[in-house]
């Protein structure tokens, strides 16, 4: 279900979900300073960096929320991205879907108070900076939307949330963008947010901001069911490499044409 987000040669720099075979959710603001996706990989399929992944992909597209600004402290920090070759995941038992909430009315509360939730990722270490090696899980709980700390962070709570530790050992880390957050329900994890921002690798008491998935879940079934719907593709620079490819193709068979006429 979690997939590591890499950068050729620079390795891992933010994680997601796997919404389908095709489609990855993720935040918006990994893609921040990238305008060529051509270099990034997704790797899926493995629990540790050092275990060799059983699926890699390129990205064919990379669809960003059209409300997204980095600008205003990460707003509509969502993304999608569209892999170039589907997952197999009827024939990998290690990949599963990620299993979204319901919509809600945007003026209802989300989760109740003191949420025990759950985040996963690899740059989850207290103790330094370091990318863990294994995927680690944190315990943390929701942060009352009125809270000071919360309050300082957050931009708008019918889209955001706010979460923090419960064990002063692990907290979720830059390297943990895009993730996901979890909340148990009767027989299964749902998603309920993917990391967005917060005070880099805090402590405890120094909450971490989430977007709130239950307020793009008909963003995301817009995306599914008609793909037409209004998002900000990220430029590919590629384009030119590709008219080239095209090109060349189109030359080559005009010359295999003539071959073939002057040889009858």
């Amino acid at each position: 279900m979690i997939v590591s987000i890499r950068i050729y040669d620079h390795g891992h720099i933010c994680s997601g979900t796997i919404l389908s075979d095709l489609f990855i959710l993720t935040a918006a603001h990994c893609f921040n300073q990238i305008d060529d996706h051509g270099n990034i990989e997704i790797f899926a399929g493995m629990d540790s960096f050092s275990s060799i992944a059983l699926s890699k992909r390129k990205i064919h597209k990379i669809y960003i929320h059209e409300n997204y600004s980095y600008n205003e402290n990460y707003f509509h920090d969502i993304a999608i991205i569209q892999v170039d070759q589907p997952f197999e995941l009827n024939n990998q038992p290690i990949f599963s879907r990620a299993c979204l909430p319901n919509r809600y009315i945007i003026t209802n509360e989300y989760l109740s108070k003191d949420s025990k939730l759950i985040v996963v990722g690899w740059k989850s270490s207290i103790i330094n900076n370091d990318m863990s090696n294994i995927l680690q899980q944190i315990s943390v709980k929701l942060i009352h939307n009125q809270n000071v700390s919360c309050l300082k962070l957050i931009q708008n709570t019918s889209y955001q949330f706010c979460a923090g530790l419960i064990q002063n050992i692990k907290v979720p880390c830059q390297g943990d963008s895009g993730g996901p957050i979890f909340i148990y329900k009767n027989t299964h994890w749902e998603q309920v947010g993917i990391v967005s921002y917060g005070d880099g690798c805090s402590v405890s008491g120094y909450p971490k901001v989430y977007t709130k998935l239950s307020a793009y879940v008909d963003w995301i079934n817009k995306f599914f069911n008609d793909t037409s719907f209004p998002v900000r593709p990220l430029t590919t620079p590629s384009t030119n490499g590709s008219l080239k490819y095209q090109l060349n193709m189109i030359l080559f068979k005009i010359i295999i044409f003539i071959i073939f006429i002057l040889i009858n």
